[in-house]
């Protein structure tokens, strides 16, 4: 297996398959069931157990790893929004 090195992160033959199928395929498709989720805590705030710290941390963990997950995405294809 070809290993690079590239500013610390490893970046080997599996890696990169897995990258180039989250740039064509799913990272659209995770987005869309991260924005569902984030939209259901949304819109049903009030049944939702936890403080309101809780709630924000969780709603937050979710919008980072969307705006992450949208940057593997070209701009041409919808990414980076």
């Amino acid at each position: 297996m070809n290993d690079t090195n590239k500013n610390y992160p490893i970046l080997n033959d599996e890696i990169s398959k897995r990258l180039a199928y989250l740039q064509k395929y799913g990272s659209k498709t995770i987005v869309s069931f991260l924005d569902a989720g984030i939209n259901l805590v949304l819109n049903n705030i009030e049944l939702m157990y936890g403080t309101n710290e809780e709630i924000l941390a969780l709603l937050t963990g979710l919008q980072r790893a969307r705006n992450e997950l949208l940057g593997l995405i070209p701009d041409e294809e919808g990414g980076a929004q």
